[in-house]
């Protein structure tokens, strides 16, 4: 499997300041720290949504998915429907 990912071009320039050009201070760190820990949140959500739009996986196995993408992006639980159909 050869997936890749892609990252801002500023979250790049901090990495290479701070492996390649050792300027690790504290502002520089913290940046790198929430641009990766957002990118790993994004996806996976993107993998929730996958999984919950997979045809080939159980109607559980889908549910269970979508409530994990639901509760990933913060919607209340008084705002969903109950099945993985929407009510219309």
């Amino acid at each position: 499997m050869n997936k890749t990912v892609q990252i801002p071009l500023e979250t790049f320039f901090d990495l290479v300041r701070v492996h390649l050009l050792d300027q690790d201070d504290t502002d520089t760190l913290k940046r790198i720290s929430e641009a990766l820990e957002g990118k790993l949140d994004a996806m996976a959500r993107r993998e929730y949504y996958s999984t919950y739009k997979d045809t080939s996986l159980t109607p559980q196995e889908r549910q269970e998915a979508r409530k994990k993408y639901l509760d990933s992006v913060g919607m209340s639980e008084s705002f969903r429907w109950s099945s993985l159909d929407p009510p219309f």
